[in-house]
């Protein structure tokens, strides 16, 4: 599927989840999700090998999910969102004298 086309699915299918604010905090808990995930998996050592990958691979949907609506619900699309991440990523090294990788400190 592409990036697009997930944009599309959301949009058609997803649209009662509207509410920015509802948008806002439901991110906020899958990313707590998937940082649970993080712990319980790596931390503890998988108690009882109840967790997989393929648990995180549906939590990071999630998060991807609501930062989807989260940017339709502003007018904004994921690209968008990208281009405006590597511009001020880009912006940060410049500022702290980070290299780009691949090329000479």
């Amino acid at each position: 599927m592409t990036r697009k086309e997930y944009e599309r699915f959301v949009s058609e299918r997803c649209h009662a989840y509207v509410d920015l604010n509802y948008c806002v905090i439901a991110l906020n808990g899958e990313a707590g999700e998937v940082a649970e995930w993080h712990k319980k998996f790596n931390l503890r050592g998988n108690p009882g090998g109840k967790l997989s990958h393929q648990d995180l691979l549906r939590e990071i949907g999630d998060v991807l999910f609501y930062l989807t609506r989260l940017a339709q619900v502003n007018g904004w699309s994921l690209s968008d969102v990208m281009d405006e991440n590597q511009a001020k990523l880009l912006e940060r090294q410049r500022d702290f004298h980070v290299p780009l990788e691949g090329q000479p400190a």
